[in-house]
This record gives C-alpha cells, structure tokens and sequence, in this order.
C-alpha cells in the first residue's frame, strides 16, 4: 500500500525522515524497517503536527467496517512498534504522547524538507550511498542496491559498513558497560509469607540446617530447644540431657548445635557446649563461658568450622575445642548475639549501651577495624540487632526490633551498591530473629503480633479470668469507694476512667502524651500519673476526673518515675530521676506550696506507695534481690519486709492497709504472696504456673483486692518470608 497525503513529500520528524512516496523511514541513512499499520499511524501524526488523532480515526483508518479485528490490542500492538522504532518512552514520550482513552499527538517538530528523491531516466544512482543499519534498527538494505558500481568500489563500500558497524556495536557495548557500573541494583523486596508453627509460645535464637529449625521455645516458663521443619508443623523438643541450655548456633555441617547453660556460679555467663543432634553426648567447649546479659547467639562457629567466637567479658576466638582463647575486641558496651562472615573474615555482633540504641559492630576476625555498621543518621534510627548473612554473602539481614531490614554488600570493581539498609517489612507483625534459607529464596522469622489481656485472679478456680471484658488495659487503679477505675490503654497508650463495670467511659488523654501509673486522689477527684516530655523527661501529671487540661507540679528540672497520694490528698511521694535531687530516696512534693522535701532516712529506696490510711510507705532498694522497705511515716523509720523479695515492684496494698501483695516471678509462673503488717506473716494468695504475662512489672488489686494482671494473648509464630534478593 503506497501512503498518499496532499502531495508526494519527505518530511524530518525530529532525527527521522519520512519518505511518504516511498513509505520509508530513515535516521542517519540507516532505514527502519516498519509494518504498514505504525507507517499509516506515524503519516497521519505528520499530517496533523502537535494535533491530537482520535483513537476512532485510526481505527477507521487502518481497520475497515467490514473488518473484525480486536481493535484495542492491534491498535495499542501498532503503536508500540511505532514507538520502539522511534526510540520513545510512553511515559516520558519524544515523539508520540498518549492521551489516555482518547487518542494519540505527534510532540516532536516536524519539517516538509521537498519532495522525495525519484530516480529518473538519467540517474545511475540514488544521491547518495545508504550505509547498512546496525542490527538493533532493523534495517533492510538490500545486497544489489549499488549493481552499477564496479567491483573494487564495492568493496570499498563493504569495507566501510563493516567498520561502521565495528564502531557503532563497540558504542552499544562501551554503554551498557557503564550503565552496568554506575546504576545500582534493584532493591530486595518481600513478596509473601507463611505461617508456619501455630502455638503461640515465645521464641528466639533461631538457626537452621536446611530442612529443619531449631530455637528456643518458652514451657512453663522455662526455655526450652525445639525443632521443627522449615514448611511447618508442630513443635518439637529436642533430647538433651542439658538443663536450662540456650541455643547459640549450628555447625557448619549441620550435625552439632552450640548451646549455653546458665550457671549462676558462672557469674551470670554461661558455660558453652557442644550438643549432639543425632548419637553422642554433649562436650564442653574447654573452660569458655559466653553470654553475659543475653544468651542466644553469644556464641558462633565460623564457616569452616575451626574456629569458636563468643561474648564472654570481651569478644573472643578460640579454636572450636575451646583451646588457644584470644580476646579480639572491647567495645564500649556491652556485646551480644555474634555471627560470623561467610568468607570468615569477619565479625558482626550487637553493642548495647546504656546512653545510645542498640547497634550492630563488626571487626576482622584479627581484631583490627573494629568500628559501627550503620553510620550515625542511618535508618533504622531506633535501633539495629540480631543480624544474619545470606549464604552467598550478598546480604546482611537483620531487625531494628519491629522489622526486617535488609543491607547489600560492597561488591564489585566500580559498581555502585546500596550503601543504605532498605526496609523489607513494615508490620502489622513485629519480625524478630531473622535466619536466610540455605538456598537464599527465604527469609525465616519470628513474627510477634502483641496482645495483652486485663485478668483477675479467681479465688474460686484458682485461675484467671478477663476484667474490664478483657481490654489490653496496664496500671489499673480505682478511686477511694471503689466505684471507679482508671487505666491506659495498649498499644495506643491513653489514659481512661470509667465505673468499674465499663459504663461511662472518659477519655482523658491525647497524644503526643504517653501516661502510665496512675493513682486516683482520695477524694476521687484527681488522677496523678507519669509521662514524658517531648525531651523525654519522665515527669508527674495531674488531671481531673473529668478531663480537661494537665497540670505539672514538679518544679522546674525535676524528674519522676512514679507518684504515690498521701492519704489526706496534699501530697505525692516520688523518687527523682536526675538533678537536683539524688536519685533514689524518697521525696514528698507539697501540692499546695509545691515544695519539696526528703523523708529522712529513705537513702537507697524508690518507687513509694503510700498505704491507704497514710501509715506507712513501702519502697524497692535499690538491690532488687533484697526485701521490700517498709517506712513508718510518723516515726520517720525503715524497716525490712522479711519474706516479700523486691524483684518486680513496691507491692500492692489492700484496700484495709493491712496487708501487701507482692508478686515474685519464678521459671514456672508467677506467685503473688501477701504479707501481713502487724506480725510480717506471709501467705501464698495464688500461684499462677504456666500463667504468660506482657513484659513488665505491673500488678494490681480490684476493690476486692483479688490481683490484677496483664495476661499475654499475643503470637510468637516463625513465618517463612519469600524475597527478591537482586
């Protein structure tokens, strides 16, 4: 079909030229070889520069009534062979720009540069030569086009398209050489997840052979070595002989686990093992002690399985028989959870220190270059812990306690690479733990969705039951007749009040304040709680039980971990956090001439609680082993509660002053005891085993002064992630 407009013409189409008699298009003497549907589409853009041309035009056009074609694909198929001939971009167009469902523009300029070129019966050759196209243009030069021309003279023409061709494939090759070296790759991304165990028991320190997981899983309050296949199923403990052992790693080979048995005479380190999986007993690693604070992980074999790190005082290598120690690092802080480089050159452990988050270190295996992976301002800015290398080295994983987040390797001469971690997860699930698959296509994790559940301990059935219909609520506190009860809400953390039933429910806080511990006033007009500031100094509230504004009436500078009514309501006893007051010791802060003073003899305590009749205040020393300080307010004396062991809280009094519950938390669960004030005789009030409880310390009486908890109903489950790991 010849293509006809007003006239037969050449037209330049930006660095094309339209030969509408021929029905040809060239760019640099090379021709395109195009379809005849994308040469009508292109003639009638010419025709009609910078003009739009209905998509009904073009059907008219290239497809008659009486044809049935599907219109839309062969319409859209033309277009997109149009424009790769043309070397445009739909979405950052040169040439053809889209007008969504109604038609198509011709951008680029166009120039009428005369009629095309027809050889006539004096010519013997076209004006010029047309040189060979380069593969990717698609041209059609056919071989005969010069036959009038002699031998030599031919080849001098072949001659010349051969080097063309030379030169413009070494362009084609030398470009994308150098969008290879200075284009990152793409971003690791996560595409799903399975769910694979379904028991709800926490989890940590996570290792696997290929085809099974091992961790340790919470019974009954102890922790426990499990095992179980990585595409899911039930939990399995695994045999050991070994009491109270944390796993730290696996061999190389899959065989052996590396485990840590605390031992209290160890000086809160454990003594490190060698356990079995199959036949044989566990051995000792030499004299080596590893985990300090935290067990999982405080101890690695390298790749070839010759050696051993572990966090004792320092950061160790030994021999993998415990043999030939040498301290490698000291960093300042506190190191935990160590994992080697696939190649064995290096170290990555995490640091916590007391004034910074938790960050990820590394150091050679020879002790040099001991510095920060994340520079200073790096996300995550909360944090980084519990990293894992693929096999293949390419990538660091690893959490900032909420999510996963993925880091590329420096690799490669000249290559650009992600020098910044990119998150791979962003919840609902907070992702813990993460372990690569032996093959690299999966990322096992603990996935933990927190729930917590208001309960009350049943004396009947000595069990638990939900209160307040079971709200995640903490700090649950009621007003002096026992008609009204305020507590904070989780995981949003607002401040309500409401009767003890749940009816006429007020809220009484709003971001960006963040309470928690709050005590009703005994006139049941007030509530008192603690919340920091924007520069996150911890300081005392008060609101009225109504709602309405805040009001802080600590002088300037103060600080305050929790405040305590006195019980005629003008006062609160706190302890202070920071200038100028020392930190522990008992403080009262007058509410109606806001001064402060210091209860003496109160050295070394903190956390007060006035009993309801104002007699006594019972305090934490600050040897959390100890037993609870019982202060005579009248008297201005201290003794010790012998029998109430301090490790959780102050205590809680009853409602008649008369006794103090004390919740002591063992490995099979809590027990809550009482002591009776008058004769310091202690009694069991409910031991509650296997009983889970959100991290914390809290516990609370109802008006009855049965005990109040915050039972853990959340989920500690290993999900298997797949990934896209360019």
């Amino acid at each position: 079909m010849r293509l006809t407009l007003a006239s037969p013409s050449l037209y330049r189409v930006g660095s094309f030229e339209l030969d509408l008699q021929a029905g040809e298009l060239h760019t640099n003497g090379f021709k395109i070889r195009l379809q005849e549907q994308p040469l009508e589409i292109l003639a009638m853009l010419v025709d009609r520069p910078g003009e739009m041309v209905t998509r009904e035009e073009l059907r008219l056009k290239l497809w008659p009534a009486d044809t049935f074609v599907d219109f839309e694909h062969g319409l859209n198929r033309a277009i997109n062979k149009l424009r790769e001939a043309l070397g445009d971009d739909a979405a950052k167009p040169r040439y053809i720009e889209t007008l969504p469902r109604r038609g198509y523009r011709l951008i680029a300029p166009v120039e009428n540069v005369g009629p095309a070129y027809t050889p006539g019966n004096g010519d013997s050759a076209a004006p010029s030569a047309v040189a060979e196209a380069p593969p990717r243009l698609r041209a059609e030069v056919p071989a005969n086009i010069h036959p009038q021309l002699p031998q030599a003279r031919q080849e001098s023409a072949a001659k010349l398209r051969y080097k063309l061709l030379l030169a413009v494939a070494g362009v084609v090759v030398a470009g994308t050489a150098l969008t290879y070296l200075v284009t990152p790759p793409s971003a690791p991304k996560v595409l799903g997840y399975t769910q694979l165990t379904h028991d709800g028991r926490m989890k940590e320190g996570m290792v696997t052979d290929g085809t099974r997981l091992y961790f340790n899983a919470t019974f009954s309050g102890q922790s426990v070595i499990c095992q179980v296949s990585t595409s899911g199923g039930e939990i399995v403990p695994l045999a050991s002989t070994l009491p109270n052992a944390t796993l730290a790693d696996i061999s190389p080979k899959g065989d052996e686990l590396l485990v840590v048995t605390n031992l209290r005479k160890t000086g809160g380190h454990g003594v490190l093992w060698v356990l079995p999986l199959v036949g044989g007993s566990p051995r000792r690693v030499g004299e080596a002690y590893a985990g300090g604070f935290y067990l999982a992980a405080s101890a690695a074999w390298s790749p070839d399985g010759m050696r051993v790190a572990y966090i004792g005082d320092a950061l160790y290598i030994a021999e993998s028989d415990g043999t030939h120690p040498r301290k490698v690092a000291l960093p300042d802080g506190t190191p935990f959870r160590i994992r080697w480089s696939p190649d064995g050159r290096m170290l990555r452990f995490n640091v916590d220190h007391p004034k910074k988050a938790v960050t990820i270190w590394e150091v050679l295996s020879d002790g040099s270059n001991l510095h920060s992976l994340l520079p200073e301002g790096t996300k995550p800015n909360w944090g980084s812990c519990c990293g894992n290398w693929t096999r293949d080295g390419k990538y660091f994983v690893f959490t900032d306690f909420s999510n996963l987040w993925a880091l590329r390797e420096e690799r490669g001469w000249l290559r650009r690479t992600g020098s910044e971690p990119v998150q791979l997860t962003h919840g609902p699930l907070l992702f813990s733990n993460p372990v690569p698959s032996k093959d690299g296509k999966k990322l096992f994790a603990v996935g933990e969705l927190d729930r917590g559940q208001l309960v009350r301990y049943d004396t009947k059935t000595q069990g638990v039951i939900p209160y307040l219909s079971g709200i995640w609520a903490e700090g649950a506190s009621f007003s002096g007749d026992g008609k009204w009860v305020a507590y904070v809400t989780q995981p949003e953390s607002v401040l309500w009040r409401s009767k003890i039933d749940g009816s006429e429910s007020l809220r009484l806080t709003f971001p960006p304040t963040v309470p928690s511990q709050p005590r009703w006033s005994p006139d049941g007009r007030r509530i008192a709680f603690v919340a920091p500031s924007p520069e996150g100094a911890l300081k005392i509230h008060l609101i009225s039980a109504d709602g309405g504004s805040l009001e802080e009436p600590l002088p300037e500078g103060m600080q305050a971990s929790q405040a305590s009514w006195s019980s005629d309501g003008e006062s609160l006893a706190f302890n202070c956090y920071g200038p100028p007051l020392d930190r522990s010791g008992i403080h009262l802060l007058n509410l109606k001439t806001r001064q402060v003073s210091t209860l003496p003899g109160s050295e070394g305590l903190m956390h007060p609680r006035f009993s309801p009749d104002g007699r006594f205040i019972t305090a934490q020393p600050l040897d959390l082993n100890g037993p609870l300080a019982l202060y005579d307010v009248k008297a201005r004396k201290r003794s010790d509660l012998a029998g109430s062991k301090s490790g959780t809280n102050a205590g809680s009094w009853s409602r008649d002053s008369r006794y103090i519950y004390v919740r002591t938390d063992t490995e099979r669960g809590p027990v809550v005891n009482r002591v009776r004030i008058s004769d310091r005789k202690v009694e069991k009030v409910a031991d509650l085993e296997g009983l889970q409880l959100v991290d914390g310390t809290w516990m609370g009486l109802a008006p009855d002064d049965s005990p109040l908890f915050v039972r853990d109903v959340g989920s500690y489950e290993i999900y298997a992630l797949d990934w896209e790991a360019p």
